[in-house]
């Protein structure tokens, strides 16, 4: 709705001993995506560490990530796509008109599947696009190790560099 203040302030000006400005304005309203991972928020760009998962392609793990509208309207999900990155070969798109509508203050559960190729690290990423009118695109990578078999030649450090998951990633329990 629309909303207005006035600011006022006195100076030493002899003609103009006080001087006061109205600002207005309207606020509109609008839905936004928040996404969280065992129940930890996951920043745009930000990432999740899956923990560590039998390799080989022979199992599946899926991971639950939570898709909540923190705004004031209704949030559509717009596509899914997921990437995959280092030792990680399942690719997953999907999209709809919308794939999701999700309520304010509401959430919507969504699986991703991880099956690490070989032992070592892995990582691919998740792209969502939504309705939102100002930043329309979330990303979200996620990070684990393949375990057993024979370690992988393209295996390398997680996101963070150094052999370990940054600070801000959960530690996200997957199910098999």
């Amino acid at each position: 709705g629309a909303w207005s203040y006035a600011i006022s302030f006195d100076t030493d000006d002899s003609d103009e001993p006080s001087i006061s400005i109205t600002v207005q304005g309207t606020a509109v309203d609008a839905p936004e995506l928040e996404v969280s991972v065992a129940s930890t928020t996951i920043v745009d760009g930000g990432s999740a560490t899956l923990g560590s998962f039998p390799a080989g392609g022979q199992t599946s793990f899926n991971a639950q990530v939570d898709l909540t509208n923190v705004g004031s309207t209704t949030l559509e999900i717009l596509t899914l796509a997921q990437t995959p990155g280092t030792n990680e070969a399942t690719t997953s798109n999907q999209s709809g008109t919308p794939l999701y509508s999700i309520a304010p203050g509401q959430t919507q559960q969504l699986t991703v599947s991880c099956d690490p190729a070989t032992s070592g690290l892995f990582d691919f990423d998740l792209t969502i696009t939504t309705n939102e009118p100002v930043d329309d695109t979330y990303a979200v990578g996620f990070n684990g190790v393949g375990t057993g078999g024979v370690v992988g030649r393209d295996a390398h450090l997680p996101r963070d560099g150094v052999g370990g998951a940054k600070a801000d990633s959960p530690d996200l329990g997957c199910e098999r």
